[in-house]
């Protein structure tokens, strides 16, 4: 994320908005159906066996055993054996994350939140990407950019360009780097990645898995309340998981904050725990 100055002046006369509505994206499951294996054993028939699965499966593993998924009387693993295809020094590099969205969306599997995030990349509002993956920032934003270049019809692509014009005109930025600077300001973090540890100072395993998301939250919350700050407009921040588990971190930390007497403001969690659901279950705090 970028410093962005005059933002006041950026909003109003950048997207003419009377709400400041912001979102945080997990991806598996909630954005892209992805088919990224995970390398677990499983307790079956009185021996240990190799297992791979899927990251919905691995939601339901993290729902019985929260706190020990990775050692429990069921399941083994070892963070850097267990998701490795979720790092970028596993086998396929730091390609295998931009390999894999574009795999999920020639195959079309979009997950429950997909429309939403499609929805705002038009509308050039600020957005983080926070996953649980190991990804660094860049490797996830390339996947972003890659989705506006791919997938973003021609008249997607316009209306995108006439909502973020103003922003170029505002800092005297070359045409072609309207998308550039956009992405500067949104933010992506991979919680298990280097770049959170450089930045949080701690490794989110286990019982630290749920902070780690709500730090990243919190992070990108904090952010954006600031520019509602500087204009007096109502925010609205959502965040979409399919992960039960994150899904009621979110609840607690905003629940925990306290709402700012500047501005109005209103988070919201949705619940994508049901890929069927498109947008999930909304839960206003």
């Amino acid at each position: 994320m970028g410093k962005v100055k005059k933002w006041n002046e950026f909003l109003l006369e950048y997207v003419n908005v009377k709400t400041l509505k912001y979102y945080i994206f997990d991806v598996d499951d909630n954005l892209l159906m992805m088919n990224t294996p995970i390398h677990f054993q499983h307790f079956e028939n009185g021996k240990w066996v190799n297992v791979k699965v899927s990251s919905h499966e691995f939601a339901q593993i993290r729902k019985k055993y929260p706190d020990n998924y990775l050692d429990n009387s069921e399941w083994k693993g070892e963070q850097n054996v267990t998701f490795i295809e979720f790092m970028d020094f596993g086998p396929r590099g730091n390609n295998a994350f931009v390999e894999d969205v574009k795999n999920a969306i020639n195959d079309k599997k979009f997950g429950p939140s997909w429309d939403i995030f499609l929805d705002t990349l038009k509308k050039g509002r600020l957005f983080a990407i926070v996953t649980t993956r190991g990804h660094e920032p860049q490797t996830i934003r390339s996947a972003v950019q890659y989705i506006i270049d791919n997938v973003l019809s021609k008249q997607d692509k316009d209306e995108m360009i006439k909502n973020l014009q103003s922003f170029n005109n505002m800092f005297h930025l070359p045409t072609n780097d309207t998308i550039k600077q956009y992405l500067d300001n949104c933010y992506f973090m991979g919680i298990t990645s280097k770049a959170f540890q450089d930045e949080f100072h701690y490794f989110p395993a286990g019982a630290k898995a749920n902070q780690g998301k709500q730090d990243a939250i919190n992070k990108f919350t904090n952010y954006v309340r600031d520019f509602a700050k500087r204009t007096k407009l109502p925010l609205h921040i959502g965040f979409s998981d399919d992960d039960i588990n994150y899904s009621n971190a979110a609840k607690e930390l905003f629940m925990s904050m306290e709402k700012s007497l500047d501005f109005p403001e209103n988070f919201y969690v949705f619940d994508t725990s049901n890929r069927t659901l498109k947008g999930g279950v909304k839960v206003k705090i």
